[in-house]
């Protein structure tokens, strides 16, 4: 018995032996691709509570102290705020806490520490840590320098707390604007 291969003969051989390997390799990638997705599914967060305590200084400034409280689900390392840049207002001093241990400056992205940049007509704060389901509560604190426009007859503050610019709506949020010395409640008006 004689067995010639032909090049037709061993082509076909050939993908039968690939065929598998191939097909493998592709149920492989597709199980990798369903496994991220469903572990990006399963990661989430909530802000389950803001509250803002402002400031008024008699220059004009205020200072302003933000605690944000996120409910984690899945795994998380860092979080922001943003601020837009206005020519009339300027925004410095930015510290970051939690449980009163505050955070460092840094650019090294380490749990314990926090940037500040400025770039496409924002400033961004950008704290650092690791958080796996469970709720996490941040002290953000700043400086808003020209804050009130003060007129003859009286000032005005216009400020936005809480911006349009968050993806996640907050549930419970609570703000508190202290004038710089006493004021007679019927002088003050808000819209």
């Amino acid at each position: 018995m004689n067995f010639d291969i032909t090049p037709a003969l061993l082509k076909t051989a050939k993908a039968r032996l690939f065929l598998p390997v191939i097909l493998n390799i592709s149920v492989l990638m597709l199980l990798v691709l369903i496994s991220n997705q469903a572990h990006a599914a399963n990661k989430s967060y909530k802000m389950e509570n803001v509250s803002i305590v402002a400031d008024l200084q008699s220059d004009g400034s205020m200072t302003v102290s933000e605690e944000r409280t996120y409910r984690f689900r899945g795994r998380f390392k860092y979080a922001y705020r943003t601020f837009k840049l206005d020519p009339q207002v300027e925004f410095e001093d930015f510290l970051v806490s939690e449980n009163n241990q505050p955070y460092q400056l840094s650019d090294s992205k380490e749990p314990g520490t926090y940037t500040v940049t400025k770039e496409d007509g924002e400033i961004e704060v950008r704290w650092y840590y690791r958080a796996k389901r469970e709720t996490r509560t941040f002290k953000l604190e700043y400086q808003v320098k020209n804050a009130v426009e003060r007129h003859l007859d009286g000032a005005v503050l216009y400020y936005k707390f809480i911006g349009d610019n968050f993806r996640k709506s907050t549930k419970n949020v609570d703000i508190t604007v202290n004038p710089p010395g006493a004021v007679d409640q019927w002088n003050v008006k808000q819209w």
